[in-house]
């Protein structure tokens, strides 16, 4: 299996060869799909199929039936779009009284990743399956959202003590939740987990749009903080290969075109120290799928500083090995130079490094930070070989 060659970038977010196949069977329109098509299926698995891969199911029946394609195969897509429809409108209205509960507590709410993107793009919830749902809050209500979610019944997962205090906020951008009968929510105070900082998510709360899920209201990030989200957390390395972040992104393209502000991407992309990610993804999207982005941008997202630590963090985040020391510390001094800048206003300072080590890794006490390091390592490297090998044959 070979990895797609990327002009831009050496990332693992790249799609391998038979998953690109796979996403323009998904996503494009006449021959080219039909022809994707029949060079993926022969050489294919479906009981033995990769679960980046098997998330795509849905779109590719959507868009081959559209196309008169009608094959025994088709149909199996078919059932994976079944069961997405149907998992996706009990998890909306599952989650629709949480979303209501807090409103009730006048706390905004902000719905991230899978949820919104089907409200907003994909418009059928059976085209993307989704597991959980994301939900963002302002930071400084974050305590008080806790709070109504204990009240539901929700559980944090894992339990760190670190929860509890105000400074785990500006070190993590987000914390897992689950309900007696196991349903996950992701309840985030940041948007970015790079921008873990006081006032980092103004910017994205200013330009937000009104997203009702299932009745609740709610809101979501306008076309252009979308598309950022999707690229930046697409091209971090994931244990269950990323490729949808393509469909993502080519969804809201394909929506919102005319919405998408370049100049606010560009200047975000410096502010945030994402225009690696960026540069990687867009130019990927533009050069593979003939996305409608501007070569400009691309030209600018190259010509922004960026410097060692910040190319190093990007290596780090894009490879299965994890997060180096040398990428940690230059987190955690980015932590202390925002807490310094934002102690006049806040009254806070910064976390001492093992404070710091203690929230990020979400641990009560040093020795489960170190457990909680070891096994995030373990898990990583476990599946390193199996993607070198997808890589490299």
């Amino acid at each position: 299996m070979s990895r797609e060659s990327n002009i831009y970038g050496n990332g693992l977010f790249a799609p391998t060869r038979e998953q690109a196949w796979l996403l323009k069977a998904a996503l494009t329109r006449g021959p080219g799909a039909i022809a994707a098509w029949q060079k993926w299926k022969p050489i294919k698995d479906m009981d033995h199929l990769d679960p980046g891969s098997t998330r795509m199911l849905p779109l590719v029946y959507d868009n081959l039936s559209r196309q008169g394609v009608d094959e025994p195969l088709l149909n199996t897509c078919k059932g994976f779009y079944r069961r997405a429809f149907y998992q996706n409108n009990m998890l909306f209205h599952r989650m629709a009284p949480l979303l209501d509960a807090l409103e009730t507590a006048k706390i905004p709410t902000m719905l991230l990743k899978g949820a919104a993107l089907v409200c907003r793009y994909y418009k059928k919830p059976g085209l993307r399956p989704m597991d959980d749902l994301d939900i963002l809050v302002p930071t400084h209500r974050a305590l008080d959202a806790v709070s109504v979610l204990k009240r539901l019944g929700w559980r944090q997962n894992p339990k760190p003590k670190a929860i509890l205090a105000e400074r785990y906020f500006n070190v993590r951008n987000g914390h897992e939740f689950n309900a007696p009968d196991g349903q996950a929510v992701d309840l985030h105070w940041h948007l970015l987990a790079d921008g873990c900082f006081p006032g980092a998510d103004a910017p994205f709360w200013e330009a937000a749009v009104s997203s009702p899920l299932a009745g609740a209201g709610t809101l979501a990030l306008c076309a252009t903080d979308q598309l950022i989200h999707v690229c930046v957390h697409g091209a971090k390395w994931n244990i269950i290969p990323g490729i949808r972040w393509v469909a993502d992104a080519m969804h809201v393209l394909d929506t919102e075109a005319d919405r998408i502000d370049w100049g606010r991407l560009a200047r975000l992309a410096g502010e945030f120290r994402i225009s690696l990610p960026l540069l990687d993804t867009l130019g990927y999207l533009k050069d593979r799928f003939e996305a409608p982005v501007p070569a400009p941008i691309l030209d600018r997202l190259k010509a922004l500083h960026r410097t060692w630590g910040e190319r190093r963090e990007y290596r780090d985040a894009n490879s299965p090995a994890g997060l180096g020391m040398r990428s940690f510390m230059l987190r955690y001094l980015r932590h202390r130079s925002h807490s310094r800048n934002a102690a006049p206003q806040t009254g806070t300072g910064g976390l001492g490094l093992l404070a710091f080590t203690q929230h990020f890794f979400g641990a009560d006490s040093g020795l489960d930070m170190l457990c909680a390091a070891g096994r995030r390592a373990t898990e990583r490297i476990r599946h390193l070989g199996g993607r070198h090998r997808a890589r490299t044959s």
